[in-house]
Protein backbone atom coordinates (compact mmCIF):
# COMPACT_ATOMS: atom_id res chain seq x y z
CA UNK A 1 0.00 0.00 0.00
CA UNK A 2 1.35 3.42 -0.93
CA UNK A 3 0.73 6.57 1.04
CA UNK A 4 0.46 9.98 -0.52
CA UNK A 5 1.43 11.88 2.61
CA UNK A 6 5.08 12.80 3.04
CA UNK A 7 6.34 13.13 6.59
CA UNK A 8 9.12 15.40 7.80
CA UNK A 9 11.98 13.23 9.07
CA UNK A 10 12.23 15.47 12.14
CA UNK A 11 8.94 14.19 13.55
CA UNK A 12 9.02 12.14 16.70
CA UNK A 13 6.18 9.76 17.51
CA UNK A 14 6.05 8.11 20.92
CA UNK A 15 4.12 4.86 21.27
CA UNK A 16 3.24 3.74 24.79
CA UNK A 17 2.57 0.01 24.47
CA UNK A 18 3.20 -2.61 27.13
CA UNK A 19 2.83 -5.63 24.84
CA UNK A 20 6.32 -6.33 23.49
CA UNK A 21 5.07 -8.19 20.42
CA UNK A 22 2.61 -5.45 19.49
CA UNK A 23 5.25 -2.76 20.05
CA UNK A 24 7.69 -4.63 17.79
CA UNK A 25 5.05 -4.98 15.07
CA UNK A 26 4.18 -1.27 15.17
CA UNK A 27 7.86 -0.31 15.18
CA UNK A 28 8.54 -2.45 12.10
CA UNK A 29 5.57 -1.05 10.17
CA UNK A 30 6.26 2.56 11.10
CA UNK A 31 9.94 2.14 10.16
CA UNK A 32 8.92 0.78 6.76
CA UNK A 33 6.73 3.84 6.28
CA UNK A 34 9.56 6.19 7.36
CA UNK A 35 7.69 7.26 10.49
CA UNK A 36 10.12 7.77 13.40
CA UNK A 37 8.51 5.76 16.21
CA UNK A 38 9.93 5.50 19.71
CA UNK A 39 8.44 2.92 22.05
CA UNK A 40 7.96 3.05 25.81
CA UNK A 41 6.67 0.01 27.67
CA UNK A 42 5.49 1.96 30.71
CA UNK A 43 4.64 5.46 31.89
CA UNK A 44 7.96 6.03 33.64
CA UNK A 45 9.93 5.30 30.47
CA UNK A 46 7.48 7.39 28.45
CA UNK A 47 7.93 10.43 30.71
CA UNK A 48 11.71 10.07 30.51
CA UNK A 49 11.53 9.86 26.71
CA UNK A 50 9.20 12.88 26.55
CA UNK A 51 11.69 14.93 28.55
CA UNK A 52 14.62 13.76 26.42
CA UNK A 53 13.10 14.02 22.95
CA UNK A 54 9.83 15.92 22.80
CA UNK A 55 7.44 13.97 20.59
CA UNK A 56 5.11 15.61 18.08
CA UNK A 57 2.41 13.12 18.99
CA UNK A 58 1.89 10.38 21.56
CA UNK A 59 0.10 7.13 20.71
CA UNK A 60 -1.29 5.42 23.79
CA UNK A 61 -2.60 1.87 23.71
CA UNK A 62 -5.32 2.13 26.31
CA UNK A 63 -5.36 -1.53 27.34
CA UNK A 64 -2.57 -1.90 29.86
CA UNK A 65 -1.61 -4.95 31.93
CA UNK A 66 0.48 -3.28 34.63
CA UNK A 67 -1.89 -0.39 35.36
CA UNK A 68 -5.10 1.02 34.01
CA UNK A 69 -4.99 2.99 30.80
CA UNK A 70 -6.87 5.69 32.67
CA UNK A 71 -4.08 6.17 35.20
CA UNK A 72 -1.47 6.22 32.42
CA UNK A 73 -3.44 8.88 30.56
CA UNK A 74 -3.88 10.94 33.74
CA UNK A 75 -0.14 10.77 34.51
CA UNK A 76 0.64 11.79 30.94
CA UNK A 77 -1.70 14.77 31.10
CA UNK A 78 -0.19 15.81 34.42
CA UNK A 79 3.32 15.62 32.97
CA UNK A 80 2.26 17.49 29.84
CA UNK A 81 0.16 20.14 31.60
CA UNK A 82 1.90 23.02 29.80
CA UNK A 83 2.27 21.21 26.50
CA UNK A 84 0.15 20.95 23.39
CA UNK A 85 1.44 17.51 22.38
CA UNK A 86 -1.55 15.58 21.07
CA UNK A 87 -2.33 12.26 22.73
CA UNK A 88 -4.02 9.73 20.47
CA UNK A 89 -5.62 6.84 22.33
CA UNK A 90 -6.07 3.69 20.33
CA UNK A 91 -7.80 0.56 21.54
CA UNK A 92 -10.25 -2.12 20.49
CA UNK A 93 -12.97 -0.49 22.59
CA UNK A 94 -15.36 1.46 20.42
CA UNK A 95 -18.21 2.13 22.83
CA UNK A 96 -19.33 5.76 22.85
CA UNK A 97 -19.08 5.95 26.67
CA UNK A 98 -15.47 4.75 26.56
CA UNK A 99 -14.51 7.20 23.81
CA UNK A 100 -16.09 10.07 25.75
CA UNK A 101 -14.15 8.98 28.84
CA UNK A 102 -10.83 8.90 26.95
CA UNK A 103 -11.46 12.40 25.64
CA UNK A 104 -12.57 13.72 29.04
CA UNK A 105 -9.34 12.39 30.57
CA UNK A 106 -7.26 14.44 28.17
CA UNK A 107 -6.84 12.42 24.99
CA UNK A 108 -7.05 14.72 22.00
CA UNK A 109 -8.03 11.97 19.56
CA UNK A 110 -9.35 8.42 19.59
CA UNK A 111 -8.60 5.79 16.97
CA UNK A 112 -10.09 2.32 16.99
CA UNK A 113 -7.82 -0.67 16.54
CA UNK A 114 -10.83 -2.85 15.73
CA UNK A 115 -10.42 -3.98 12.14
CA UNK A 116 -7.37 -1.76 11.60
CA UNK A 117 -3.92 -3.12 10.89
CA UNK A 118 -0.67 -1.48 11.99
CA UNK A 119 -0.27 -0.40 8.34
CA UNK A 120 -3.60 1.45 8.46
CA UNK A 121 -2.57 3.05 11.76
CA UNK A 122 0.63 4.25 10.06
CA UNK A 123 -1.46 5.70 7.23
CA UNK A 124 -3.71 7.48 9.74
CA UNK A 125 -0.61 8.87 11.45
CA UNK A 126 0.74 10.26 8.17
CA UNK A 127 -2.61 11.93 7.50
CA UNK A 128 -2.73 13.27 11.06
CA UNK A 129 0.78 14.72 10.85
CA UNK A 130 0.06 16.27 7.47
CA UNK A 131 -3.10 17.90 8.81
CA UNK A 132 -1.60 19.18 12.06
CA UNK A 133 1.72 20.19 10.50
CA UNK A 134 3.29 20.00 13.94
CA UNK A 135 6.93 19.88 12.93
CA UNK A 136 9.71 20.81 15.33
Amino acid sequence: MEFSHQVDKNYNILLIEDDVDQAYLYKMVFDLEHLPLYVAANIETAISMIREKTPNVILLDFIYEESSGESVLQKLKSELADSDIPIVVFTNTVKKVAVEKFLSLGATHFWSEAGNSPTLLAEKMKEFLALTKKSP
